[in-house]
């Protein structure tokens, strides 16, 4: 696996106001120790991951110009850290996303926003949500 970062950048704009920030950051955890050792996968399934890169990633939401919400998850492994929030988006994305709404004092606006982002994810992948 390939560790990489990615400068934050916006990648969505959420109900006209809140602004969506990703940024892939540097992933401290060695991703064969996180995989064997942690997630139980064997050396030849580890092994099998070549065209994967290693990252961390920091969601920020922002509104008036200003953050109100962060979150951040570690271990993540994709091909690109851009699949993480377009392709995977109704997965991990769509949590901290919902999280930060929640924080940013906007819980139904949470979980309309990640129930719509699910549904739609799994109807372009052709799964239930």
């Amino acid at each position: 696996m390939k560790a990489v970062t990615q400068a934050p950048k916006p990648v969505e704009i959420i109900a006209g106001r809140f602004v969506v920030m990703f940024e892939a950051q540097e992933e401290d955890t060695d991703p064969r120790k996180h995989f064997v050792e942690q997630c139980g996968w064997t050396p030849k399934d580890y092994a099998k991951q070549r065209n994967t890169q290693w990252f961390g990633v920091h969601i920020t939401l922002w509104a008036g110009g200003e953050q109100v919400a962060e979150q951040f998850l570690g271990a993540c492994a994709y091909k690109n850290p851009d699949e993480f929030w377009q392709r995977y988006r109704g997965d991990y994305y769509a949590d901290m996303v919902s999280e930060c709404l929640t924080a940013a004092g906007e819980p139904v606006l949470a979980t309309m926003w990640r129930d719509t982002v699910r549904a739609e994810t799994a109807a372009k992948q052709g799964v239930a949500p």
